[in-house]
């Protein structure tokens, strides 16, 4: 039995899914961009991070405004998460369990240090 969470969720996957729209990542290189079909010219910006293990998305379109909070993690309520999500599934980050995105094991490493030496030393 789908319950209401997995039914949101996979109603944004179908809808990013019929549009046909892969999201790119936006230059600050934390978030990602959607190219919006109900407004030409626009592009959404969506952020994905790790909660808790799951992932929480926003955007900034009118359904995802505002909704990570009352809806809880791991939910997508537009199809702009939904590609976002797709995305880092594709890259090994994220994973749908059947009801909610969660994040996977390789989501969860911490990202590598840089060494806080002048790396220009030796340089001419």
């Amino acid at each position: 039995m789908t319950t209401p969470v997995a039914y949101r969720n996979l109603a944004a996957e179908c809808r990013a899914v019929e549009h046909g729209h892969n999201c790119r990542l936006a230059p600050d290189g934390r978030s990602f961009l959607v190219v919006s079909e109900s407004e030409p010219g626009v592009t959404r910006h969506v952020t994905a991070e790790g909660r808790g293990g799951y992932v929480a998305v926003t955007c900034d379109c009118p359904a995802g405004r505002g909704v990570l909070a009352p809806i809880g993690l791991g939910i997508n309520v537009c199809w702009h998460g939904a590609s976002a999500c797709r995305r880092l599934e594709r890259e090994g980050l994220a994973s749908f369990d059947g009801e909610r995105w969660i994040t996977t094991p390789k989501a969860e490493k911490p990202s590598p240090v840089i060494a806080d030496e002048d790396v220009f030393r030796g340089l001419p």
